[in-house]
């Protein structure tokens, strides 16, 4: 196995990979228990002329290194996430969720399951690393596959050319200076979220057009990054 080559375990990620990437599948691993419940993955990965085969628990703990595998694992390319320098046009993309320099892919991973359930339909990450965390693929049971991913290096100059096309970018802070409650949702608008220990950066607070706050007894300092995220996206998701 190559340094490089992604691992996805647990039965959704791994499903998910087969409905959304089949042609990044490298090779299938699998215990016998699980065999009739990832059919689809089965055939997808033959579709695409690569080998699957029965293994034991105990080499999937070995290739996976954890024994929380659910009894599948997929090794694939690595999953390429195109920067946005490149090519900043996202006019195809109306609800997108922005991760300022969020660091720890479970959290990454936990925002992309909440905004894919909500029906969000972008994902960019703050980041200049090219290929995305398969941590983030498996806590997010394979619901980034169902956002179009981007990644951008200088934030603010991007959420100005965002802005430019008509769109709307919220930034969510402890500090914001409007209710979330009482924000309509706009038909095109981004939603930032910042780094676990600092939150959003300065000068991407300064490129967004409004801050908003989750109204709380603020007997703790702030909630976790998941937990924000998904009272922000329940409340702005469309009806």
């Amino acid at each position: 196995m190559a340094k490089r080559d992604a691992i996805v375990f647990g039965l959704r990620a791994a499903q998910a990979v087969a409905e959304y990437r089949p042609e990044s599948i490298l090779r299938v691993l699998y215990v016998e228990e699980v065999q009739k419940a990832i059919g689809p993955l089965l055939k997808a990965t033959a579709a695409q002329r690569k080998p699957y085969r029965q293994v034991t628990k105990a080499d999937l703990d070995r290739v996976c290194s954890t024994p929380h595998h659910e009894g599948i694992a997929v090794i694939a390319q690595p999953f390429h996430v195109p920067s946005l320098e490149e090519n900043p046009d996202v006019s195809q993309l109306n609800r997108i969720i922005v991760l300022d320099d969020v660091s720890n892919p479970h959290n990454v991973g936990a925002v992309a399951r909440t905004a894919a359930w909500f029906g969000f339909d972008g994902l960019i990450l703050n980041s200049d690393q090219p290929f995305l965390n398969p941590a983030a693929i498996r806590v997010s049971q394979g619901g980034v596959f169902s956002m179009t991913c981007f990644r951008v290096r200088r934030l603010p100059r991007w959420l100005a050319h965002f802005q430019k096309t008509g769109a709307t970018s919220f930034a969510l802070t402890q500090n914001g200076q409007k209710d979330l409650n009482e924000v309509k949702t706009p038909s095109r608008f981004c939603l930032v979220f910042g780094n676990e220990r600092i939150g959003i950066r300065d000068e991407t607070l300064r490129a967004c057009e409004q801050t908003l706050v989750i109204p709380g007894k603020g007997k703790i300092e702030s909630l976790n990054i998941s937990v924000a995220a998904g009272i922000a996206m329940a409340q702005l998701a469309p009806r």
